[in-house]
């Protein structure tokens, strides 16, 4: 019987849900959603996985900027819930945007 599991954006074999990843210490960033839909940035490194969740709002993710457009790969993620994206070559910023003013949007390094 073949062997389940989960990969991330580039394939890279995941947890079995990424809030049992280990991440890496001292490496959280936290940004506060001023007003619903406005655009917030994270500054990463290019190749590493991160861990990136919404506190108390949904979360719109992207390496390009989130302005929805036809070229522009965009992952979603309901309230609370952590999702890993793995940062391609090239890149060093994590756009994102949350649904709902006031709360918060919080990124990790997973170790690999």
């Amino acid at each position: 019987m073949p062997d389940t599991y989960l990969s991330d954006n580039a394939g890279h074999r995941v947890p079995p849900h990424p809030g049992l990843g280990h991440p890496v210490l001292g490496t959280g960033q936290v940004v506060t959603v001023t007003t619903g839909g406005e655009d917030d940035t994270f500054t990463v490194t290019a190749g590493k996985a991160y861990r990136i969740t919404g506190i108390g709002c949904a979360i719109l993710v992207s390496l390009t900027g989130v302005t929805s457009v036809a070229a522009n790969v965009e992952w979603t993620a309901p309230e609370n819930a952590p999702i890993i994206i793995q940062v391609p070559p090239g890149y060093t910023t994590i756009y994102c945007e949350g649904d709902t003013s006031t709360t918060k949007i919080r990124l990790v390094e997973m170790a690999t």
